[in-house]
């Protein structure tokens, strides 16, 4: 009997161990802190979710490109912050954008789809068709080190869903990359 109570102990610690271990596996991602460092991060709260970029398939989970075009009067910044998160079940992905935009620190900016303005792509399972941006939303420049090429902002934005009609908000966004 004694040893009938060990055996079972032992399996019971083995049972709460392997719970704890696929919880924390299953546990939502957390928001990676707001930096200015050039620390190559992003995250933000889709419809009060964290998402948070995670490579798959081969490819990065986060890209960021800021480039120059032209010179003088025909000088021109565009600008591509893909953030994707490479699910098993689902692929999700934020981009933020600029076509023909300096951005600078402390400055904020209106989401739109014209240039000289910052715009947002949304897609879930790699399907940007079924979402249309709203004109809400913000961009914030924390940071543009032209030197160190580091580019640290926070935003927020709404896409309306073609597909159900729901609104979907974005919310506590932040990155943090070089370019």
């Amino acid at each position: 009997m004694r040893g009938s109570k060990v055996v079972t102990v032992i399996l019971f610690g083995m049972y709460v161990l392997i719970v704890s271990q696929c919880r924390k596996n299953n546990a939502e991602p957390e928001l990676p802190p707001e930096t200015t460092n050039g620390a190559g991060t992003f995250g933000c709260k889709i419809t009060a979710r964290n998402f948070v970029p995670k490579s798959g398939n081969g490819q990065p989970g986060l890209y960021g490109k800021y480039s120059r075009t032209g010179v003088g009067l025909n000088e021109s910044w565009n600008l591509v912050i893909t953030a994707v998160n490479y699910g098993s079940k689902h692929t999700e992905l934020v981009q933020i954008g600029t076509d023909s935009l300096l951005l600078e620190t402390g400055k904020k900016y209106i989401f739109d789809k014209k240039s000289g303005f910052p715009f947002i792509v949304y897609a879930f399972d790699l399907n940007p068709f079924p979402y249309k941006p709203e004109k809400s939303g913000e961009l914030y420049i924390t940071k543009h080190d032209k030197d160190a090429r580091i580019l640290s902002g926070r935003f927020w934005f709404n896409i309306y869903s073609l597909a159900d009609s729901s609104i979907v908000r974005v919310t506590e966004g932040r990155f943090d990359v070089t370019y």
